[in-house]
C-alpha cells in the first residue's frame, strides 16, 4: 500500500463519532462497553457500559452531539424500564437555556444528564460516573480507531448482503451479529442469556471455515471444519482484506459476551436478583438451568471462578483484542504485562491466568495461543488482522513517544527482528487500508 495513503480521526466528532469518543472514555477506564444495540428497528440503544466491582454495575447511556430535546430523557427512562438497568446517562454536547431545571428533573428520574461542551476537559465533565478515573489520550484514539472499524465491518457486511443475496456467508454472520450484540443484550436472566450467546457460539463454530469454503466455490452449508490453504494464506499471511477478517472478528466477540455473561453470573448468583434465578423445568420438575448447559462448560465455571480477578476477565478480553489487537510482543512482554497489568486491574503475575480463559471456556486443539517463531509475538489464533492493525498501532502510541510529546514511528519500538517489525507494519498498513475505504 502506497506511503502517503493514511487515515484521521476528525478533531470535532459529531454524530457516531461522538458515540465513539465518549464510549472509549468508558472503556479506557475499565468498563465493560457494549455500542449500537437494537431490537426490530424500534430501539436502539447508544451504549451499554457495565462496571465490574463486587457486582457488575450497568449503565445505560444516550448521547447527542446536535440539539436534543427534553422528551428524550423521559423516552431513556422507559429504556431504563425496559431493560431493567437501574442508572441512566444522557451525556450531550451542546446545554440549552433553563439546563439545571432540566438536570434537576433527569434526576428525579434517575439519570444524570451531563454536557460535554469542550471536548479536552472530558474527563472533568465525566468525572462522577468515571468514579474520577482518568483516560489516557493514547486509549482514546486506539478504541475510536476500534469502533470506527467494528462500524466499518457491519456496514460492509450489509453493502455486500444487498449487493448479492444468494450468498449465505453474508446473511449468517449478519444473523450472528444481531444474536450476540442485540437479542441476548435484550434476554434478563443471565443463565438464559448464556444458554442464547452458547447455542449462537456453537452453532456458528465453524463459520469462518464455512465461509472460507464458500469463496471457493463449496457450498456454505456443508460441513465444513478447516479454512482452505488457498483462503488462509492470502488472509494470514498475506494480509488481505475478505470478509475472514469480519467473520473471526465475529467469533472472538461471540466468546467474549457468552465470557461475560458467565462472569456476570457468577458474581450475582448469591443476590436475590431476577437475572440469577436459575429454576428450570422438564417434565414438571423442578432443575437448574445449569444442568441444561453442557458439563464441560459448567466445569470451566467452576475453574473460571477459582482465579482471584475473574471479575475484570470481560473488560481485560475487550481490552486485549480490542487495543492490544490480540498479540503480545514477547520481546517486550515484560512492558506488554505492565501495560496490560495498568489498564485491566488484572496484577502482572495474573496475566496469564486471564489470557488462559479462552483455552477454559473454548478449549481447542492445540490451544488458542500461538507464538510465531519468527517473529516471536504471542498471537490469538484466527484473529482479524485489521484489529491486529489497531494493536500494532497502539504499541507505537504508547512505546514511542517523543521527548516533546509527539507520537513517534515504529522504528522507535526497540524491536531488532525484522520479521516483527514486517508484520506490525503490515497489520498497520492493513486497518489504514480498511478505514481508508470507509463511507
Amino acid at each position: 500500500m502506497p506511503d502517503e495513503v493514511s487515515v484521521e480521526l476528525p478533531d470535532i466528532p459529531k454524530g457516531v463519532e461522538f458515540e465513539d469518543f465518549i464510549a472509549a472514555y468508558f472503556q479506557s477506564t475499565g468498563f465493560f462497553v457494549e455500542k449500537n444495540i437494537s431490537q426490530d428497528d424500534i430501539l436502539e440503544l447508544d451504549i451499554s457500559a457495565t462496571e465490574y466491582g463486587d457486582q457488575p454495575e450497568i449503565k445505560l447511556i444516550e448521547i447527542k452531539s446536535g440539539n436534543w430535546e427534553f422528551k428524550e430523557v423521559f423516552k431513556i427512562r422507559g429504556w431504563m424500564d425496559y431493560t431493567g438497568i437501574k442508572e441512566g446517562l444522557f451525556i450531550v454536547q451542546k446545554g440549552r437555556q433553563r439546563f439545571d431545571y432540566y438536570r434537576s428533573v433527569s434526576e428525579e428520574l434517575g439519570i444524570r444528564l451531563i454536557t460535554v461542551p469542550h471536548l479536552s476537559k472530558t474527563n472533568e465533565y465525566l468525572e462522577i460516573p468515571l468514579k474520577g478515573q482518568i483516560a489516557d489520550n493514547e486509549d482514546i484514539e486506539t478504541f475510536r480507531y476500534a469502533y470506527w472499524m467494528e462500524r466499518e465491518y457491519y456496514r460492509l457486511l450489509k453493502a455486500w448482503k444487498k449487493s448479492d443475496k444468494s450468498v449465505r456467508r453474508f446473511v449468517a454472520l449478519e444473523e450472528l451479529y444481531y444474536q450476540i450484540n442485540c437479542k441476548s443484550f435484550f434476554t434478563r436472566n443471565l443463565l438464559d442469556k448464556v444458554s442464547l450467546l452458547y447455542d449462537a457460539f456453537t452453532q456458528n463454530y465453524h463459520i469462518s471455515a464455512k465461509c472460507a469454503n464458500e469463496i471457493i466455490g463449496s457450498d456454505f452449508d456443508e460441513e465444513h471444519t478447516i479454512i482452505p490453504p488457498e483462503v488462509f494464506r492470502p488472509t494470514f499471511y498475506a494480509c488481505e482484506f475478505n470478509v475472514l477478517q469480519i467473520s473471526t472478528f465475529l467469533e472472538h466477540q461471540s466468546r467474549i459476551r457468552v465470557l461475560k455473561c458467565m462472569i456476570d453470573y457468577l458474581l450475582l448468583r448469591e443476590e436475590e436478583d431476577e437475572r440469577v434465578d436459575d429454576a428450570g423445568e422438564i417434565m414438571g420438575i423442578k432443575i437448574s438451568k445449569l444442568t441444561f448447559l453442557p458439563e464441560s462448560f459448567r466445569t470451566a465455571l467452576n475453574t473460571i471462578s477459582s482465579h482471584s480477578y475473574f471479575k475484570y476477565y470481560p473488560s481485560f478480553w475487550q481490552w486485549f483484542i480490542y487495543a492490544f489487537g490480540g498479540f503480545i510482543l514477547l520481546d517486550k512482554r515484560e512492558e506488554e504485562y505492565r501495560l496490560l497489568s495498568a489498564k485491566t486491574s488484572i496484577p502482572v503475575e495474573e496475566i496469564d491466568n486471564a489470557l488462559s480463559a479462552w483455552d477454559i471456556m473454548f478449549p481447542t486443539k492445540g490451544g488458542w495461543f500461538n507464538t510465531n517463531g519468527y517473529s516471536n509475538i504471542l498471537e490469538l489464533k484466527i484473529s482479524s488482522m485489521p484489529f491486529r492493525g489497531v494493536g500494532a498501532n497502539y504499541r507505537r502510541l504508547i512505546y514511542c513517544k517523543k521527548e516533546d510529546g509527539t507520537d513517534g514511528e515504529y522504528g522507535d519500538l526497540g524491536i531488532t527482528n525484522e520479521y516483527a517489525m514486517r508484520d506490525l507494519i503490515r497489520w498497520n498498513n492493513l486497518g489504514v487500508e480498511v478505514l481508508s475505504k470507509a463511507k
